[in-house]
Formats: structure tokens, sequence, C-alpha cells
């Protein structure tokens, strides 16, 4: 091959790799779009009335919406990997403690992660995206209730899912207290208050079974 052909077939190379990049790019913007038919952009497009400003917002909310969600999953997904392995090459929960910490994630923060991750996991194809969008709040509602699950039917809206919880969780509250006294950890005077400390940093379902417990003890102390 002379060095006209050579010269000739390296720029052919480096289109087709251009060409190649620049597919990537527009596959990631497309990408980006794909949360479009569970967001409400009306207040980014409030912000100016000039379109073509309007757009540039829209497109980076789109970015940073996409990226916060996105990274949501692939971190609960790690983190529940991690954790997994650990349990199953049967080292203690410290180990997994000192991993979240070398990695500087809160082991709070690591928690909801993995639920996240397990809904996202669960939920039907055409639901998963909208579990990537859940607040914090309603991921906890919805994995408490993980039967909710199925009552996310094809073409089912964000605002309706959240609606669906937050109506699940009212209904609960109401129930609660008709067929209950509602406790709290400081009505049981018998325990430490380190106890009491230590009670408020587990998690909300955590919190409920030992109240629930609590609850036990104290009727066998009240017979005693």
């Amino acid at each position: 091959m002379g060095i006209e052909e050579r010269f000739t077939s390296l720029l052919n190379s480096r289109k087709e790799e251009k060409l190649e990049e620049n597919n990537k790019t527009d596959k990631a913007i497309v990408d980006y779009k794909k949360y479009d038919k569970y967001l409400d952009f009306t207040g980014v497009i409030e912000i100016s009335e000039n379109r073509d400003l309007q757009e540039f917002l829209k497109q980076k909310t789109r970015e940073i919406i996409s990226i916060q969600a996105d990274d949501a999953i692939k971190l609960g997904e790690i983190l529940f990997e991690v954790e997994k392995e650990l349990s199953r090459k049967g080292s203690p929960e410290a180990n997994y403690l000192k991993f979240l910490d070398y990695n500087g994630i809160n082991s709070k923060t690591a928690l909801r992660l993995r639920k996240r991750y397990e809904l996202y996991t669960l939920a039907p194809e055409h639901s998963k995206l909208i579990i990537s969008l859940l607040s914090v709040r309603e991921i906890e509602e919805l994995y408490k209730n993980k039967d909710l699950l199925k009552e996310l039917n094809p073409g089912v809206k964000l605002i309706e899912v959240k609606e669906l919880l937050k109506e699940n969780e009212t209904e609960k509250i109401e129930n609660k207290e008709k067929t209950e006294e509602i406790r709290t950890i400081t009505d049981f005077k018998f325990l430490k208050s380190s106890c009491q400390d230590k009670f408020e940093s587990l998690s909300e379902d955590n919190q409920d079974k030992v109240l629930e417990l609590l609850k036990k003890i104290e009727k066998i102390f009240e017979k005693n």
C-alpha cells in the first residue's frame, strides 16, 4: 500500500471514529428525554419568556434529573451487591459499614439507595423509570407496601403513583388511630435514655417494629 493510500485509509478511519463518537453523543441526548413524559417543565419555562433560553433550561433540567435518577439506581445496585456478597461470605455487618465509611456514604443513605434499587428490579418494565423519580418518603412507603407495584399498570403517570402512595399512607394512619393508641418511645419509662437515642436513628419501619415489641414487653411487666 502506497503512502497516499495509507493516508486516505487513515483519514477514513478517523472519520468513522468521529461519526461513532457523535452517534454516542446524540444517543446520550436522546436518553435524557426518556423522563419527559413524567416531568412537568412549567416551572422551568416560567423562568424566561425567551424560547431559546426555555429550551436550553429544559435540556439542562433533563440532564440533571437523568444523571441524578440513573446514578441513584446504579449506586443502589452496587451497594446491594456489596451487602449481599459480604453476607454470603459470612462477613460481619461492621465490614459493610467500614466499606460505606471508606467511600463516604452514610449508612441511612445507603439503605435508601438499596431500597430504591430493589423496587426498581421488582417494578414492571413500564414503570421502572417512575421508581427512579419518586421521593425518599415515597420510596419508603412503597417499600413497606410492595404489593402496590402490581397496581402500576402500563401508561401510569408519575402523579398518579404519588397520589396512590399518599392515599395509602393516609389510610394506614387513619386505621392505626382507630385501632390503637399511638405511642412514642418516650412513653416507655423503663427504657434507658441511651436506648431512646438509638431508637431515633432507626428507619421508620424498624421504629414501628420496636414499638410493637415494647408494647408486648410492657404488658408482660404489668402482669407481674
